[in-house]
């Protein structure tokens, strides 16, 4: 394998990610934020700042926010606020901060994320326990029949697999498993792979939006356009996908999206939304909670589906009225600015592992990746790779044992550096020729 020389890695033009236009965004968004960056005293400085509002150990280069994002202090302490004022008097708690206009007000912070509907918002603990939830209540209509298809990726996390597999036995419905490769070749590629799978007897498509294995962005708009000609419902895994790229429901017209905010918005954990378009609205069921009665908490303004499924908004009171300060930091920076430089990053970084010919396993086309790349570890055992870098360079990255063998994914957000790339490049290298 050949090695990155001495001075490469400190040779390379730290804005040379952007000049190759590898970008999510338009030429002209990406030099404007370098633009607004430069116009301080020093880029580093802001993003220094920046990280110095997250709850993140500074002797670690941090790239594992695909598995838990740190929070900002600024929410763990209106976390532990709420905490403190819910104990000191429940009902008071409630009535005061799950009023209506409490309630309607955060709704449509989070659907100004999403650009849709706050009528259209359910919110859950993650975006898996939001996907099994809608997938147990809904009532699949025309009733689901012997032979009818669930198409699924292959690409889901595995607890999500597991669950939508078991979903189909009992249904007594056929499995059709898409299979992607990675690398992805381009997208094309992932709509041909859908619309070879799906018939007029597919009834239900699921798929994430950024795949945890691999980091690929699949191109959602086409694959639900395709659902929907043939009348199958799409449902969208986004766990890894809101705060760091642009996502917006119209766009994209998908008819379930599930994410969670403790990931790239940097919320509180337990904290998640589920989308569920409106024609379906009448097709889920109305389930009484026993908190809102105790509380006589009055819900007839809430937003509709808020209203229906109040269950884990209600269990994790403190951690939603936290979310705000997280959403705020990213309205604060713009999320246009966050995203270019989610991408500025990963480009340096992929710039530099192409170098060390280390195999890439995340699509290549700029628009198909952004906020993780995925690198294959050949032979080596990644448990031991993971713990070298963590103890020898305090670097934390994750891993994966993949059909193609093990993997180390890697993490990119606002709060790394090009200093933090540079020493995972060193490490990652040592420990493959150690």
């Amino acid at each position: 394998m050949k090695l990155i020389p001495a001075d490469l890695i400190t040779s390379f033009t730290r804005r040379q990610a952007l000049q190759l236009g590898l970008g999510i965004l338009s030429a002209t968004a990406i030099a404007q934020t370098a633009s607004s960056s430069e116009s301080t005293s020093s880029t580093s400085e802001v993003w220094n700042a920046l990280r110095a509002q997250l709850v993140l150990n500074p002797r670690i280069a941090y790239f594992d926010t695909a598995t838990a994002g740190p929070t900002t202090r600024a929410v763990l302490a209106t976390e532990y606020r709420a905490m403190e004022a819910l104990h000191t008097d429940e009902q008071d708690f409630y009535a005061a901060r799950y009023n209506a206009q409490a309630v309607q007000q955060l709704c449509s912070e989070i659907a100004s994320w999403l650009n849709c509907s706050r009528d259209e918002l359910i919110l859950i603990r993650d975006a898996q326990a939001g996907l099994e939830q809608f997938a147990s209540w809904f009532n699949f209509q025309p009733a689901l029949q012997v032979g009818d298809e669930l198409v699924i990726s292959n690409q889901l996390p595995a607890a999500m697999l597991r669950f939508w597999t078991q979903w189909a036995h009992q249904r007594g419905v056929i499995i059709k498993i898409v299979i992607l490769p990675s690398p992805l070749l381009n997208r094309e590629q992932a709509i041909a792979s859908f619309t070879a799978a799906m018939t007029d007897r597919s009834r239900v498509v699921v798929f994430s939006h950024v795949q945890h294995t691999d980091g690929s962005i699949l191109p959602v708009h086409d694959i639900c356009r395709i659902a929907r000609e043939r009348k199958a419902i799409s449902v969208v895994d986004g766990a890894l996908a809101l705060g760091a790229i642009p996502v917006s429901i119209i766009d994209m017209e998908c008819d379930i999206y599930a994410s969670s905010f403790c990931h790239w918005l940097n919320g509180p954990q337990h904290t998640g939304v589920l989308y569920v378009r409106r024609e379906l609205h009448s097709q889920l069921p109305y389930l009484s909670d026993a908190l809102i009665e105790t509380l006589n908490l009055n819900t007839a303004m809430w937003p509709v589906l808020i209203a229906k499924w109040a269950q884990d908004f209600l269990q994790y009171a403190p951690q939603y009225q936290a979310l705000s300060p997280a959403l705020s930091l990213q309205q604060t920076v713009g999320s246009t600015v966050i995203a270019a430089r989610i991408h500025e990053l990963s480009s340096y970084a992929r710039l530099q592992l192409q170098s060390a010919n280390l195999q890439v396993l995340t699509a290549m086309p700029g628009e198909m990746w952004s906020n993780i790349l995925v690198v294959s570890a050949g032979r080596r055992n990644v448990a031991e790779l993971i713990a070298y870098l963590r103890h020898t360079d305090q670097v934390m990255v994750s891993g994966m044992n993949l059909s193609t063998g093990a993997a180390l994914r890697i993490s990119f957000h606002i709060y790394n550096s090009f200093d933090d790339i540079d020493r995972l490049m060193r490490g990652l290298i040592r420990a493959i020729h150690t």
